[in-house]
């Protein structure tokens, strides 16, 4: 149990990322960043080795926000919500994400982690 919590508070403290001045990484940057990782994959309209930047920041939030809320899931005992297909990619829920955002204007200001989790629950909810 320590050390689910430990793993917990580990993965949290990595999603702590400051985009703004506030230290809260809102969904608008998240898109901006989502959207680099997309251009990156076929190395097509890379400008610069800031896109590259911002493309592994994408990827390590929300490969860190979906890893902690299964294993939040997990180690609360409760009923999992977010039931991701065995061979789903990093790269399919990245565009799950971005859909996500992209259809969600008016949320964009919300914190990212939200928005990410909200991205699952409604493409891989538990049956």
């Amino acid at each position: 149990m320590k050390i689910t919590i430990f793993i917990i508070v580990g993965l949290l403290c990595m999603m702590s990322v400051s985009a703004a001045n506030d230290g809260v990484l809102t969904g608008i940057v998240l898109l901006h960043d989502c959207k680099a990782f997309i251009k990156t994959l076929d190395h097509y309209d890379v400008e610069t080795h800031i896109d590259i930047q911002y493309a592994n920041h994408c990827e390590g939030y929300v490969l860190g926000v979906t890893h902690a809320s299964i294993i939040w899931q997990s180690a609360g005992g409760q009923r999992a919500s977010i039931c991701l297909p065995e061979n789903v990619t990093l790269t399919q829920i990245i565009m799950v994400v971005i859909n996500h955002l992209e259809k969600n204007p008016k949320k964009l200001h919300l914190q990212a982690d939200s928005s990410v989790i909200s991205a699952l629950n409604e493409a891989f909810p538990c049956k």
